[in-house]
């Protein structure tokens, strides 16, 4: 990170709780840093261009079990929650609850890969199978 501040590194943190968003806020703070271009752009996601950049590396994307008690919302600037849900065999998928957890999307683990791409033409969320 310090030889190369371009370079966009994604961290998978897979947990059975979660972590407190601070911790994670003060472990990713206390990582080398200076922005680059990448940093600069992503002030374009904002309303407001202050300040002159947003720290765009590391990507942490949090993995928790799904009956996880947590809130995407308190992770905000710091993680996206992927929820890792254990699918039965013949189970219909709950897409409106995934839809209301919120988060990056449902890491859907039992089900045939095939099947899982046929449901992400169904629904709106990122879905990953295993």
């Amino acid at each position: 990170m310090s030889e190369n501040p371009s370079t966009l590194f994604d961290c998978y943190l897979i947990a059975d709780t979660p972590p407190q968003p601070g911790a994670l806020r003060d472990w990713r703070a206390a990582l080398p840093y200076r922005p680059g271009y990448l940093d600069r752009v992503a002030i374009y996601r904002r309303a407001s261009p202050e300040p002159g950049h947003e720290r765009i590396s590391p990507r942490l994307w949090l993995v928790l079990p799904w009956t996880t008690q947590a809130v995407p919302e308190d992770y905000a600037g710091v993680a996206e929650i992927i929820w890792m849900y254990d699918m039965a065999e013949g189970e219909t998928p709950p897409f409106g609850a995934w839809a209301a957890a919120g988060g990056a999307g449902v890491w859907v683990r039992g089900a045939p890969a095939e099947q899982v791409a046929g449901w992400r033409q169904r629904c709106e969320l990122r879905l990953w199978s295993s």
